[in-house]
């Protein structure tokens, strides 16, 4: 059933010659009689006219349902607590789930300086740290709640070093150049 749930007044007010209620309603009478096949339109651009407003009022049926099923579930996630002195369990995915972080000496040193630098900056004190090929996992306290601002720093540094590096060298084919 279609619902007229606003009905703007004219500038006269509710008995004024400008109020919208009537017409309002007659739109609605012949949209619902175009959705029960008991009337037809007189002509072409009535009956399009007549279909849009059709699509109007389902969209705003549906656009209801949806808040209404938005009203039940959880807006949204509760934002993590950041107390001085907790200690943390941290873990970070590489974009995309790439292996990215290749084991090597060079990945190590970057990653040991810049958690080095990270944690001098913002006072952070780390207990353990382990890297995987796509991802890192670290054990840190956080004496003066500035986690946020050490994972920001951290893979701000890191990722840098890491796109700074040069590309790997390819053994094998190699396209050639202009001679």
């Amino acid at each position: 059933m279609l619902r007229v749930s606003h009905v703007p007044q004219g500038p006269q007010g509710e008995g004024g010659h400008h109020a919208e209620r009537p017409r309002i309603e007659r739109v609605v009478g012949e949209v619902t009689d175009v959705v029960q096949h008991e009337a037809k339109p007189r002509d072409e651009r009535r009956q399009r006219r007549l279909r849009q407003k059709l699509r109007v009022e389902q969209l705003f049926e549906v656009c209801a349902q949806l808040a209404q099923i938005a009203d039940r579930c959880p807006q949204v996630t509760a934002p993590r607590e950041i107390v001085p002195g907790r200690t943390y369990l941290v873990t970070r995915r590489c974009t995309q789930r790439q292996f990215l972080l290749k084991p090597s000496a060079r990945t190590n040193e970057l990653a040991g300086y810049c958690l080095a630098l990270a944690a001098q900056h913002t006072g952070v004190l780390l207990h353990a740290v382990c890297f995987l090929s796509n991802h890192w996992h670290g054990v840190v306290t956080d004496p003066l709640a500035r986690l946020p601002e050490f994972l920001e720093r951290f893979h701000r540094l890191f990722a840098r070093a890491q796109n700074a590096r040069p590309p790997p060298v390819s053994f094998g084919h190699q396209a050639s150049g202009p001679a």
